[in-house]
């Protein structure tokens, strides 16, 4: 592959991916799964190569987060896998869910949660932070596992799965709206969001599971109500 092909192929496919709403911190991962057929993306990226051309082996990966990094700068960025909200001794604490692609060892807690002060903190019981570790855990594989869904549904063999893919990151994006949106006098101001980014995943998994499903369908059969796309599950039929 030569450089202008390589530059002709990568704006066509990031007019495609911009076309199907992914966002842009997220396309390289899609364009190195489709281009090299990769089940998971090494960290850290592998050194280049000097035996191998620019478009080679891991020398590719770096072709195209360079690619991207040059065309989007802080766009391209990605910081975290998002926000959630930690009860500690009673009050909410915002979370912030690093990225750590193939974590093999627990990401200690304590350095994420903000706002916390160290005089709390050193004054919880063990118990207690093994609890805040836990609850951590659950939050950090969940928003890893949804990060790499919104990337993965691209592969599904459905004739849908732009429509999987669209549900996903716009149920990601009300989980994040969820947090911000939240106020500890009104809490309930979070609850439409969060409802929101349920539906959304349930209509991305009956959307998978049955490739005749589009939008409209979506719409007429099931609207905005939960129970009756939980009722669509296949566990309950």
């Amino acid at each position: 592959m030569t450089d202008e092909e390589f530059v002709r192929h990568m704006d066509q496919i990031d007019r495609d991916l911009a076309e199907k709403g992914v966002p842009a911190a997220f396309r390289p991962f899609h364009v190195i799964f489709g281009l090299t057929g990769a089940r998971e993306i090494p960290v850290p990226t592998p050194p280049r190569d000097p035996s191998l051309s620019e478009y080679e082996g891991a020398n590719l990966q770096w072709s195209i987060f360079e690619w991207y990094e040059s065309k989007y700068k802080e766009q391209v960025k990605v910081r975290d896998f998002g926000r959630r909200l930690l009860l500690i001794r009673g009050e909410p604490f915002q979370v912030r869910l690093p990225i750590v692609f193939n974590a093999t060892k627990d990401v200690p807690a304590r350095e994420h949660i903000e706002a916390l002060s160290d005089e709390l903190w050193d004054g919880l019981l063990p118990e207690e932070k093994g609890r805040i570790q836990s609850s951590f855990n659950i939050m950090f594989r969940q928003a890893s596992d949804l990060a790499l869904l919104g990337v993965k549904a691209k592969e599904l063999p459905v004739n849908n799965s732009d429509l999987v893919v669209d549900l996903v990151h716009r149920g990601r994006t009300d989980l994040g709206t969820a947090v911000t949106a939240f106020n500890r006098s009104d809490p309930h101001a979070s609850v439409w969001p969060m409802q929101q980014a349920v539906e959304k995943y349930l209509k991305a998994f009956l959307s998978a599971k049955d490739s005749q499903i589009d939008e409209e369908a979506l719409k007429s059969d099931y609207g905005h109500n939960i129970e009756r796309l939980l009722r669509g599950m296949p566990f309950h039929q």
